[in-house]
């Protein structure tokens, strides 16, 4: 388990992708690029770093969000249900070529 700015996720970096570096970015563009209200399409979310951290931290944003790599969508549905924001967070299991056709 691995803790950012309180938001906890699951993570098995021998079958998906993490990187602790990126954690300052994250909340750089949770602060300053969305805005309460927003709907991000996230089309390569992984295990939800970005996703389930910007719904935390902003109640009203919706996430759309995507991995090719199925072991990443059930993390990702693991660390949707650990911070609560099942309501918030959407998770697809697709290429992004459709997922991105899919959300506009």
């Amino acid at each position: 388990m691995v803790v950012e700015d309180k938001v906890k996720f699951m993570v098995d970096v021998s079958k998906v992708y993490w990187c602790s570096k990126l954690s300052t970015e994250r909340t750089r563009v949770i602060n300053d690029l969305i805005k309460e209200g927003d709907v991000i399409c996230d089309m390569f979310c992984g295990i939800g770093p970005l996703a389930v951290k910007t719904v935390v931290k902003k109640k009203s944003v919706r996430v759309l969000a995507n991995d090719l790599n199925p072991v990443g969508i059930e993390y990702l549905k693991k660390n949707i249900k650990l911070n609560k924001a099942h309501t918030q967070v959407i998770p697809f299991n697709m290429d992004a070529r459709k997922f991105v056709t899919m959300c506009v």
